[in-house]
Formats: C-alpha cells, structure tokens, sequence
C-alpha cells in the first residue's frame, strides 16, 4: 500500500515540469548540494548505472538529469559541459545519438513497453560518439507494468560507460524490483522563500507573483508554467477564505468558478487540500512552505473530512480524464457545497 504521502502526490496528481527555464550553468540554486554529490561520484569513478532521482515536482528534476548529462557527454570533461564541442552542439541541437530522453507519449500517460523496448536495444549498442551513452526515464511511475519488467535486463547488465536516469516524483510506487537496481537520490526543493525569490525573477507579470506562490510555494517552476492561467487563479483565491470560514454564497462562488476550466479547477483545489492534510498529519504548522489557505482548513476541519473530500476530487478528476462529460453547473454546486461542509465546525 502507497504511504500518505505518496496517496497526496501520486503521478496521477502531480504536475509535470515541463520544458523549464535553467540558470546559466543549468543547475538550480537550490540543487548544489544534489551536483556535489554527482560531482564526487564522478571524480571517484564511482558513477553508479542506475540513478532514481526523485523529489517534488516543478523543482527542476529533469533539467537536474539533462545537465548532468551533458556534462558526462562533453569532450571536455569539465565539470559541466563546455557548450562548444561537437558532443555539446549535438546536444544543444537535441540530436546525440547517444542520449535518449523517454516519457510519456502525452502528459499524464503511461510509458509504454515498445518505448521500453527501444530503451532496451540502445542499452546494449556501442556508443557512437566513443563517450557515456545517457538515458533520461521519466517519470519512472508512469511505466506500466509490462514497461518495467522490461527494463530490468537492461538494470541488471547495463553495457558500459552506460548512465540510466530515472526520475520520480512518487518513489514508493516505483515497483521496488526497478527501486533496488538503482542508487536512489532525494533532490532538494527549495524552501518556500527560495521558490519565492527565484519566481520573481521569472515572471513577466510580477502582479502575479503573490498567487502564484500561494499555489507553490515550493514548486516555483511548476508557479512559472501557470502564469497564464493566474486570472482563473486569483478568482479560486479570492473565494476560498470565505468558503472555509462558511460565510460564502454558494451560488456565488459557483458563479465564480464558472469561467475556469474543470479539469485545472479541480487539480488546483486538490493541491490545496492536499497539502493542508500534509500540514495536518504532522501535526500543524512546522511546514514553513504552508501559506494561510492550507493552516484555515487544517484549524477547522478534523483531518479525516479534509480526507474524504479529497478522494471525491480524486474521483472527480479520474472520471474527467476517462472522458466523462458531467453537468458542470451541478458538479461544481456539489464541489463547493462539499468544500464549505470541510470547513465548517461540527
């Protein structure tokens, strides 16, 4: 059975990273301890074959993986890649023959075993530029089952000078056969006050900084990926302090959300609730990333409520993706009627 916490930020529920914006020599500020340790692993030549590298989403996880790969790949053999050898313009161009980035077809999909089945026959060819040949697989819980086991004979003899990368952003459903044959290591996320600083420094709108946050506070590039979408945000913030206090007009707030797409609406309000029964099953507010929204709900609501609404949004976000067509007006009548019983007192 999944933990707690792996039940909150499941595949299914998680945003992806997208095609993220890097610092100048690709790296995070937050993730140079991460790189040391790839540094003296690699300096030892103690490189393992097989990486899990895994953490919270939107903290910059793959471009973590592609700037070490790049590093690993370049003739110059510096600590990152020097941008200007043949290996580098290659990569820069998204076309070494010796790194192969694997994910799903569509976002929230499954890797599928053919893709796992090309992954296996580059495993064991030579590499064509005489270097590291790279792998980057993610995230490693989106392989079905067929595409795990598949992977395991090219874990279990990888050919040489040979780097596989997986990423995840829920380990513990990572099936523990694929788990073993990997060195594990926990990225760092920033801290909120990182994510904060580092997200305004992005932003094209700094109006937008303050929501944004507020949705991750430790999550800035997951922030960044939804500037876009801060109007339809800031209309959700506005109306929740009300909604959780149970001095909001219900038809209101439905009138409200109208305008925001179902789908978005429903991952937002998820991430919330999630993170507010994190705070609640540690008991409270040691979390420095909680903003105010995530400590009303846990100072209201008994944790077993918050709980229970939750898997009624999980519910409803599965039953969208399946392609279900539901009446909106009564679904967010329903959702917000649900919302406003979590926060009221018993």
């Amino acid at each position: 059975m999944c933990s707690f916490e792996s039940k909150l930020f499941s595949t299914a529920c998680s945003p992806g990273e997208g095609s993220d914006p890097v610092a100048t020599n690709g790296l995070f500020p937050w993730q140079e301890q991460n790189w040391q340790r790839m540094l003296q692993l690699r300096q030892a030549g103690r490189l393992p074959h097989a990486i899990l590298l895994y953490g919270m989403p939107g903290t910059g996880i793959r471009p973590f993986a592609q700037v070490l790969a790049r590093a690993l790949m370049c003739s110059a053999g510096g600590e990152f890649a020097c941008g200007d050898c043949h290996a580098c313009s290659l990569n820069a161009a998204g076309t070494h023959p010796d790194l192969v980035q694997l994910e799903p077809e569509k976002e929230g999909g499954q890797i599928k075993v053919d893709q796992v089945r090309e992954l296996v026959a580059f495993g064991h060819a030579s590499a064509q530029m005489g270097g590291y040949r790279v792998v980057i697989l993610g995230p490693a819980e989106a392989m079905n089952a067929n595409a795990a086991n598949s992977l395991l004979k090219t874990l279990e003899e990888p050919g040489e000078q040979t780097l596989l990368m997986l990423l995840s952003y829920a380990p513990a459903t990572v099936l523990p056969t694929i788990r073993s044959r990997c060195q594990s290591l926990a990225m760092t996320a920033p801290t909120a006050e990182q994510g904060r600083s580092w997200l305004e420094q992005q932003l094209s709108n700094p109006g937008a900084l303050t929501t944004l946050h507020q949705f991750a506070p430790r999550q800035p590039l997951y922030g960044l990926r939804l500037e876009p979408m801060v109007d339809d945000m800031q209309r959700l913030a506005q109306t929740l302090p009300a909604l959780i206090e149970g001095e909001a007009d219900v038809l209101q707030v439905v009138k409200t959300w109208a305008p925001i797409d179902l789908a978005m609406l429903l991952t937002w309000l998820y991430q919330w609730l999630s993170a507010a029964c994190l705070i609640g099953s540690r008991g409270g507010e040691e979390d420095a990333a909680a903003v105010s929204i995530h400590r009303a709900w846990v100072a209201r609501a008994p944790l077993s409520r918050l709980l229970s609404v939750l898997d009624e949004i999980v519910v409803m976000r599965r039953q969208l993706a399946a392609g279900s067509n539901p009446n909106r007006e009564l679904l967010l009548e329903n959702l917000v009627l649900r919302l406003a019983s979590a926060g009221s007192i018993a």
